[in-house]
């Protein structure tokens, strides 16, 4: 995966939502019909299942890809997102152990 594939991903998903539901993503032991049923949920900006199953597949793909640490640095550098959230993605970015 190259970066502007990448950042096409990351655009589908929402930066915020691969950061706030980062661990979920990781995890494919979550049923993906489950997650889509929390991610409708639990954001107001959500519309509708289908979406929601593909933030799922474009973030698990990033992980399949292990992209995962090139995508939380573009988040960390994206100067479009609160500071909260850039936040949040440097301490996930210093657990994930390089392999």
């Amino acid at each position: 995966m190259n970066q502007e594939l990448l950042e096409k991903k990351l655009r589908s998903i929402g930066k915020e939502i691969f950061v706030e539901y980062f661990e979920e993503f990781r995890n494919v032991t979550n049923d993906s019909g489950e997650l889509a049923n929390k991610l409708l949920k639990e954001n107001p900006n959500a519309n509708s299942l289908d979406a929601q199953k593909t933030r799922i597949s474009n973030a698990r793909k990033i992980f399949e890809f292990k992209m995962e640490k090139v995508a939380l640095d573009n988040i960390i550098k994206s100067g479009r997102l609160k500071d909260d959230i850039r936040e949040k993605a440097k301490i996930i970015a210093n657990t994930i152990i390089d392999v």
